[in-house]
Formats: C-alpha cells, sequence, structure tokens
C-alpha cells in the first residue's frame, strides 16, 4: 500500500480513499442491471479491487445506489464524459457546459466523493486560429468552471482526469492535453496506457509490462509531487496477438507494471 499524499490546499483526501487503488470501470447500463452488477461486486471482491468508477450519465446515480455500495467498502468515483470525440469548438456552448456542471453537482449530492473527467479535450482535427497555448488556457479554465460547481456542494471534492495514453510521452499535443497542465488543475492523472492504442509503434503494443511503467515513470516525473498517478489498463484482446500472451497474462503484465512504476 502507498501512502495516501494529500493535495495542496485546504481540500482533503477522503479518509474512504484507498491507499493503492485496484478499480473496475462500470458503465451507465451495467449499474442499473442488478443482476449484472450484483454478480460484478462479488468478483470484484474475490478479486481484492476496492474501487468503483461508475458513469454518472445518461442516468445519475441516487444516494440510496451509492449508500448501498460504500457499505459493501468499495470507493466510488464519478465518471463525467465532456466532449466525446472532443471539443470542436474553442469553447462549449453554455447549454452543454451548464449540462455538465449539473452532472458534477448531482454526483456530489448524491455522495461521490472523487469527480473523474474523461475527453476533456479538443478533437483531432486541426484548429484555425487556435494554438496550442490558447488550448491548454482553454481546457484549464474549463476544468476550473467545472471544479467549482462541484465544490459548492463539497468544497473538498476530489477531482481526476483521463489522458490520452500517448500524452506522458509528449510534450505538446494537439488536442490540448498536457501533463503539467492537468497536474495544475486536478488532483488525479489517470493516464489511459492501453498498448493496443500505440498505433504504429509495435514495441509499444506487444511489451505490455514496458508500455505501463514507462507511462507511469513518465508521469509521475512529470506531474506535480501531490498529484496521485492512477493508470488505466488494457482488459481486451485488442491486438494482442504480437505479444504471444494471452489476454490474461496480458493484463497481468500491465497490472505487475502498475505497482512496480509506484502508481
Amino acid at each position: 500500500m502507498d501512502k495516501i499524499t494529500q493535495p495542496s490546499g485546504t481540500r482533503q483526501f477522503p479518509e474512504s480513499l484507498p491507499g493503492y487503488v485496484r478499480g473496475l470501470y462500470i458503465t451507465n447500463h451495467t449499474l442499473f442491471d442488478k443482476e449484472k452488477f450484483s454478480e460484478m461486486k462479488k468478483k470484484a471482491k474475490h478479486s481484492g479491487i476496492n474501487t468503483f468508477v461508475i458513469d454518472v450519465q445518461p442516468k445519475s446515480i441516487s444516494k440510496e445506489i451509492l449508500d448501498s455500495i460504500h457499505k459493501e467498502n468499495f470507493y466510488t468515483v464519478a465518471r463525467v464524459v465532456n466532449f466525446d470525440g472532443g471539443l470542436k469548438s474553442e469553447f462549449p456552448t453554455q447549454k452543454k457546459f451548464d449540462k455538465l456542471k449539473s452532472s458534477v453537482r448531482t454526483a456530489c449530492e448524491s455522495g461521490f466523493k472523487e469527480v473523474q473527467f474523461d475527453y476533456i479535450r479538443y478533437s483531432d482535427e486541426n484548429h484555425s486560429g487556435l494554438n496550442i497555448k490558447k488550448k491548454y488556457r482553454n481546457i484549464s479554465t474549463i476544468i476550473e468552471g467545472l471544479k467549482n460547481a462541484g465544490m459548492d456542494c463539497d468544497k473538498n471534492l476530489i477531482f481526476g482526469a483521463d489522458i490520452f495514453g500517448r500524452i506522458p510521452f509528449v510534450k505538446h499535443d494537439r488536442i490540448g492535453q498536457n501533463l503539467e497542465n492537468f497536474s495544475a488543475n486536478v488532483d488525479v492523472i489517470y493516464p489511459m496506457l492501453y498498448p493496443s492504442h500505440f498505433y504504429g509503434q509495435k514495441k509499444r503494443i506487444n511489451n505490455p509490462y514496458q508500455t505501463v511503467f514507462d507511462g507511469v515513470t513518465n508521469s509521475i516525473k512529470r506531474a506535480k509531487k501531490n498529484t496521485r498517478i492512477i493508470p488505466y489498463i488494457q482488459g481486451f484482446s485488442m491486438a494482442i496477438k504480437g505479444s504471444k500472451l494471452n489476454l490474461k497474462d496480458y493484463i497481468k503484465a500491465q497490472v505487475k507494471a502498475a505497482k512496480e512504476s509506484n502508481s
């Protein structure tokens, strides 16, 4: 178990936060399938899973449902999808932004102690008149607005952000994600280090251990000291053939790398 480092400022990590996170991502649909989710919880307990990252869109999660999960000693994180496919304009419309802020507030009011922002980025296409520094500033502004909405409910609400797996390996990226920038704005960074998504990089695709190890190590080096780095790992069989590992061993290699890289 790693020691929980408190973030800078007045907010504190919740006591329920595990020292070392072993999590599963739960879709909105799965959560509301009582039989399927009940079975998943049983397997999670048996396997040492202590955290669920749960979609809070399109259906919000009631306090009653969340309380029942907490009673079984799972830590929960609210996943809020911001711009599926990436932001195509400089800023979202006010209507869209208000809807996102509402999702954050509702998650907090239901009892989530942490909100995780996903797809908080620009689209892959070029944006005329929008340079990379402006993208960084705009994303910081968006995050700040969403954080304010959550802290109206709980000033100690924890915030995290998902970043593309390539971001720990590059300094600047046209989607507007930068590791240092995110580290300055959130408490937790979740690099999505799926080896299969390093398109054209056979060494990364075929060596799941090294890809996760290097991604976490780079993230820790570049992030602020108090930022927690928690990698998403690949739990599906896309492009695993070249590794000469079966899916089970492909996943185990990533888990081993996550531990040994001090995530």
